[in-house]
């Protein structure tokens, strides 16, 4: 019999080493000046080899967890939570024993970042905006106000394309938020936020504070990375362990994106609305 917590381990280990292992081939050269993390150069094939290695090294534990160490038999329990306007058209995935729940899923927040995701990923080529096609920008006229839209427009120009801070910043301020943070994204690690507090991913105890709303900082590369959280899953002690990302020019120059799931102890730290 194989031993059920033992390959559980095994398999968050897997997620994060490839996670890592993709971040090097992702992040690549920085562009020179911006607001946020920028990337060049990167390879779109590994990477997504990586990733696709990753899911079929999950799915082989987790088949194997589900029927108790015996791959032939199939687990009937298993459930599938297909995704809502996911912009790769994929569904995700949600096998029952999973150690995290979405116990404090925002659907306004969590709904309102796919919608503006799906927006740009329909009207702006690849997902990408840039200093050529902001103009597809207006499709998110009635979704987003227009000085959210402005500031993802002025972004694109003065930096060639849409900048991660931002995105963090107009998502903010889309969904209730007054977060008026400038700088590179690294600069927003231990930074003072009217409206905001910072909470190193360290201070164990003031974790049980992110919530859906809050920014999460990344000191990653030579401006670090910044994004909005969307939703928080915790544990059965209502402890956050991971959380859902809206985020930009992550995984190519531009790239506007709603689709990872992060560890909190992946990042350096969140500014929490208070």
């Amino acid at each position: 019999m194989i031993n059920k917590k033992r390959l559980l381990v095994l398999s968050f280990f897997l997620i994060f080493f490839f996670a890592s292992i993709s971040s090097v081939f992702v992040h690549g050269a920085e562009i020179d000046s911006g607001d946020g993390y920028a990337t060049s150069g990167y390879k779109e094939t590994q990477v997504e080899s990586l990733k696709k290695s990753a899911v079929n090294m999950m799915r082989a534990i987790l088949e194997i967890t589900n029927t108790g160490g015996d791959s032939s038999r199939p687990d009937s329990g298993a459930t599938v939570t297909p995704s809502i306007n996911q912009p790769n058209g994929n569904a995700s995935v949600t096998p029952t024993n999973q150690p995290y729940i979405p116990k404090e899923y925002d659907g306004t927040k969590a709904q309102y970042a796919e919608n503006v995701t799906s927006i740009i990923h329909t009207n702006c080529a690849d997902g990408v905006v840039s200093s050529r096609n902001r103009t597809c920008l207006t499709h998110l006229q009635g979704v987003m106000a227009q000085s959210e839209i402005n500031e993802l427009n002025t972004s694109a120009i003065d930096h060639g394309f849409v900048q991660c801070v931002s995105c963090a910043r107009a998502m903010a301020k889309a969904t209730g938020g007054t977060y008026d943070g400038y700088g590179n994204a690294n600069q927003h690690i231990g930074k003072k936020v009217n409206g905001y507090k910072y909470i190193s991913t360290k201070s164990i105890n003031e974790l049980y504070k992110v919530i859906p709303g809050a920014l999460f900082v990344k000191n990653v590369g030579a401006y670090g990375h910044i994004g909005f959280v969307s939703e928080v899953m915790r544990d059965s002690n209502n402890r956050p362990v991971a959380f859902r990302a809206f985020e930009c020019n992550l995984q190519k120059n531009g790239y506007v994106s709603h689709e990872r799931i992060l560890s909190v102890n992946s990042v350096t730290g969140f500014q929490i609305p208070i």
